[in-house]
C-alpha cells in the first residue's frame, strides 16, 4: 500500500501541475493592463516650440485616459532647477487600443532667459492618476533655422561579448564627438 501511494502522488501532482499552470497563466493575461504612453519615448524625443504641439500615443486598452479631467506637463532641467511648462489640451481620440492626446506648450509659456534646448519628461494626469515618460520631449524656444540632433543609442556599458572597457570607450567617443561638433540636442 505505501508503495502504490508513493508512485501515485507524484503522478497526480505533475497532473494538477500540467492543468492548473495554464489556467493561472490565463487569468494572468485576462487582467486589464495598465496604460502606458509608448510615444514619445526616451528613444524617440519628440521635439516642439513654445507655441507647438505635442502629440502623445498612450496604449490603453481599457479606454481610461480619454475620460474625466486630463491634464499634461512638462518636466524640465534647467540651471535653476526643474521647469515645469503646464501643457494645453487639444484634442484627445481613440483608434482600437490606443488614445492619443494632442497637447499644446501655450504661448503663454515664459521660459527662463538661460533656456537652451533640454529633453523634458511628460507627465499626463487622469481621473486622480497619472502616466509619465521621463526624456521625452525637447522644448525649443522658438523654430530653429537648422536643428542637429545626435542621437546616441545602445551603449550597454557591460556585456559578456565585449572585452572590459571596449563599450566605456565607445560611449566616451560618442561624448567627445557630440561635444566637438555643433550640435543642439543630444
Amino acid at each position: 500500500m505505501g508503495r502504490y501511494h508513493s508512485v501515485v502522488s507524484p503522478l497526480l501532482l505533475a497532473v494538477l501541475v500540467v492543468h492548473v499552470l495554464p489556467l493561472s497563466y490565463l487569468a494572468t493575461l485576462a487582467q486589464v493592463e495598465e496604460p502606458v504612453i509608448v510615444d514619445p519615448t526616451e528613444a524617440l524625443t519628440a521635439i516642439t516650440t513654445v507655441g507647438g504641439y505635442i502629440e502623445v500615443a498612450v496604449y490603453d486598452p481599457g479606454g481610461v485616459v480619454g475620460s474625466g479631467d486630463l491634464r499634461g506637463y512638462l518636466a524640465c532641467p534647467s540651471p535653476r532647477g526643474v521647469a515645469n511648462l503646464s501643457l494645453e489640451l487639444v484634442d484627445v481620440r481613440r483608434s482600437g487600443d490606443f488614445t492619443y492626446v494632442r497637447f499644446s506648450v501655450g504661448a503663454r509659456v515664459d521660459l527662463p532667459e538661460d533656456w537652451y534646448p533640454v529633453i523634458c519628461g511628460i507627465t499626463i494626469r487622469y481621473g486622480g492618476k497619472c502616466l509619465s515618460r521621463s526624456r521625452s520631449v525637447a522644448v525649443l524656444r522658438e523654430v530653429p533655422e537648422r536643428l542637429r540632433v545626435m542621437h546616441i543609442s545602445d551603449i550597454h556599458l557591460v556585456t559578456p561579448l565585449t572585452p572590459l572597457g571596449t563599450s566605456y570607450h565607445h560611449l566616451l567617443s560618442a561624448i567627445l564627438l557630440a561635444n566637438a561638433l555643433d550640435v543642439d540636442v543630444v
